[in-house]
């Protein structure tokens, strides 16, 4: 399945606002949020601690209720069908540690999708050999290292077949060969046309997986790939790059052409091993690089688009001014 320009989740207007402490004001948590997750993709859910990430997460899982606004499933206000179409692997485990891992698969598929015994019994079988817990399926929660453990989270998230994964920190604590499986199977899912919402610090687990992102900031969006609009500084908020890898050139060939053809120049170049990697905020930039390279006969590695965002930017976004 090819992913769609449609958005499988929308938040609108998003707002939370808890007041607990009657001698406190109260804190806005999520300060009217908008913002869409495109079906088939995967989005970068990304914000300094207390952005306001966990609060959107809890409301859309339906954990919360907004003070105002509304999550919506394929268009739809969020419900307890729309809700078991949803899969989520929190950052700690919160799993019942006196189950063994086949009792915790058992009992979840059956609230999830109320499934016969035989039938539940099959898919958990099916489940725990896809993420090599088969031979530990007796074996109690507590017992489980933090890797095993992990792999059985991955396994509740997505044994239900969700058409949306949540994922908090997914690859926190794993080891080497842990964090190669969950990514291998991350990008399994999402290739067979399901959505992703990756919410992390780490960012090059946005690199490897994601597709677009959210940034949060303040309870507010403060950035993001999704919406194209033009934000009150005249910034475009689209910040996908284009990214032109050339190999046997260097920067005064670069400055040759670029006169030669009056090009616009690029917004960012880096040297990677033999290759030179020019950035392009817009593609008729980009494209007219391109095409310019081939005419000049230069070795054109790759021309491609990605969601690119560097530590400078998550910088300013974190800890600048609200």
């Amino acid at each position: 399945m090819n992913p769609t320009s449609e958005p499988i989740l929308e938040l609108r207007k998003l707002h939370k606002v808890f007041s607990q402490d009657l001698f406190r004001k109260p804190t806005v948590a999520v300060n009217e949020v908008s913002c869409e997750f495109i079906t088939g993709k995967c989005t970068g859910l990304l914000g300094h601690n207390g952005a306001g990430k966990t609060t959107a997460i809890k409301m859309i899982l339906g954990l919360i209720k907004p003070t105002k606004g509304a999550v919506l499933f394929e268009g739809k206000n969020l419900s307890v069908t729309s809700k078991k179409n949803i899969g989520y692997m929190p950052e700690i485990n919160r799993l019942p540690a006196n189950l063994t891992c086949e009792e915790a698969l058992d009992f979840h598929l059956r609230g999830q999708t109320g499934a016969r015994r035989s039938k539940r019994k099959n898919l958990v079988e099916s489940e725990l050999k896809r993420v090599s817990l088969l031979d530990v399926k007796h074996k109690k929660i507590k017992e489980l290292s933090k890797g095993m453990a992990r792999r059985l989270a991955w396994a509740q998230a997505t044994i239900h077949s969700p058409t949306l994964v949540i994922l908090d920190e997914p690859f926190s604590g794993l080891d080497p060969v842990a964090r190669h499986d969950l990514l291998k199977w991350i990008k399994e899912y999402k290739e067979a046309g399901n959505t992703l919402i990756l919410c992390t610090h780490e960012l090059w687990t946005v690199r490897e997986l994601c597709d677009e992102v959210h940034i949060f900031k303040n309870g507010k969006l403060a950035y993001t790939t999704v919406d194209r609009e033009v934000d009150q500084h005249g910034i475009r908020l689209n910040a996908a790059n284009y990214h032109l890898a050339l190999a046997g050139v260097d920067e005064s060939s670069l400055k040759n052409i670029t006169d030669h053809y009056k090009l616009k120049p690029w917004s960012d170049m880096q040297y990677k091993d033999f290759l030179i990697q020019l950035h392009f905020k817009e593609y008729e930039v980009a494209a007219s690089w391109l095409k310019a390279c081939i005419e000049q006969g230069f070795i054109v590695i790759r021309f491609s688009d990605e969601v690119s965002i560097d530590h400078n930017t998550i910088y300013k976004l974190f800890v600048g001014d609200s």
